[in-house]
């Protein structure tokens, strides 16, 4: 059983990241996104703290940050990262910070250092997965190159 499943849209943690719809499932200290529903293993993790320790959800993003078109965005605050979301409707953004706002204001078990190594090892998977994926789209063009010539 989760807290919440659904279609969000999310960005990269740079101005110039494109926001890319993802498939996002709440549980009960982990936000996890794939690219689609039935996927076996989620692209990424977020892993939710307490308020206490600077986890928040705001609605809208930050001064200067890129805000999805005709979106509805909101604001994921974490200790290492703040996370850009976008929804496809008014109800459906409360719904997910209501659900966000629910299991960050539980009191977390988890020691502060266990989730900052959670999250550090998420990112370092993260670039890890995009720094394979280049090489093999790059190897990819080259033997492209080559069966055309």
């Amino acid at each position: 059983d989760f807290v919440k499943e659904g279609f969000l849209w999310k960005t990269g943690p740079r101005v110039s990241d494109s926001y890319k719809k993802r498939w996002f499932v709440l549980d009960d200290r982990k936000l996890m996104y794939l690219d689609q529903p039935l996927e076996a293993f989620p692209k990424g993790e977020i892993f939710l703290g307490d308020s206490d320790e600077g986890f928040i959800v705001k609605q809208g993003v930050p001064p200067g940050m890129k805000e999805l078109e005709n979106g509805y965005s909101f604001t994921l605050v974490t200790p290492e990262r703040t996370w850009l979301f976008a929804a496809s409707s008014t109800d459906e953004r409360q719904s997910w910070m209501k659900a966000l706002e629910s299991v960050i204001n539980q009191t977390s078990s988890a020691p502060t250092e266990a989730i900052k190594e959670t999250v550090r090892n998420d990112l370092r998977n993260s670039y890890a997965r995009k720094s394979r994926d280049s090489k093999i789209l790059n190897q990819l063009k080259r033997l492209k190159e080559n069966i055309v010539k």
